[in-house]
């Protein structure tokens, strides 16, 4: 059962997604005039509609949800604050499709989904009649994300630069999936996953299932959903996964400005961007 209100406690797991795949799910999506995140996409949602149909091989449709980032003028860039809107993707699986029209038909939903993105998203609330409930999220419970920012490490001033997992993870969603490439060319698959709802074993064995499924998918792209078994997959070297906890906080009297200084003043050498 869900607690009566949500909290933001989380775990972040990730693990590498090979290049060959990223490769591979280029030209799948070259050939249907998609994305590859539109592939890795299709790939989440087959994975769901075969994880959540009943009696059927497949659900009828799966929704999940995405973000965009609004930062899409120059005059933008030297903006403060979070610039990210939540988008719905609807998209349906119930005809059994093989991958590739997946991968067809959810590069069209998330084209018609990002022509809408400005719309804002307390009236896409509102005009679906979903409703509030303090223990989920309104529209969606899993979204997946692209960041594209690579793991590229940098020397400037002095300093050396780059890109690390948060120390604190920070659970939103029942599952926030994000990819991200990586140096050697393939890609990172992370979750993080609130533990409340969602346990970390099932957490790692969504992301192990994805990069199977995705893996068939581009050794026969013609194969249908239904028939995309991501089998037992392959364990994962310990070294190329990793696991990050989530914190709570005591923010005491001085509200989230002094835990914030509080922090500064304990760690006067760090420089900590997080979120954008």
């Amino acid at each position: 059962p869900r607690p009566p209100r949500r909290g933001l406690d989380g775990r972040h797991i990730d693990r590498p997604l090979d290049a060959a795949v990223i490769e591979g799910l280029g030209a799948i999506a070259r050939r249907v005039h998609a994305t590859p995140y539109a592939a890795v996409t299709a790939g989440l949602v087959a994975l769901l509609a075969r994880w959540t149909a009943d009696a059927a091989p497949l659900a009828d449709r799966v929704v999940i949800g995405t973000h965009l980032g609004l930062r899409d003028r120059p005059e933008l860039d030297g903006a403060s604050g979070l610039m990210v809107n939540n988008l719905v993707l609807a998209i349906d699986t119930g005809d059994d499709p093989d991958f590739a029209t997946l991968v067809a038909r959810t590069g069209r939903t998330l084209a018609e989904a990002w022509s809408h993105g400005l719309a804002p998203f307390e009236r896409v609330v509102a005009e679906t009649g979903a409703g509030r409930d303090p223990r989920r999220h309104p529209l969606f419970d899993i979204s997946l994300a692209q960041e594209g920012l690579a793991e590229t490490v940098r020397q400037a001033g002095g300093l050396t630069l780059g890109i690390a997992r948060p120390l604190v993870a920070r659970a939103h969603l029942d599952l926030d999936i994000a990819v991200r490439p990586a140096p050697d060319g393939g890609w990172r698959l992370g979750v993080t996953h609130a533990p409340a709802v969602i346990d970390g074993a099932t957490a790692r064995l969504l992301l192990d299932h994805l990069a199977a499924l995705l893996t068939a998918a581009v050794a026969d792209p013609a194969r249908r959903v239904s028939a995309l078994d991501p089998g037992r997959p392959a364990p994962v070297p310990a070294e190329t996964t990793g696991e990050t906890a989530g914190e709570t906080a005591d923010m005491g009297s001085g509200g989230l400005f002094g835990l914030w200084a509080g922090r500064c003043a304990t760690r006067p050498g760090t420089a900590l961007l997080d979120g954008e």
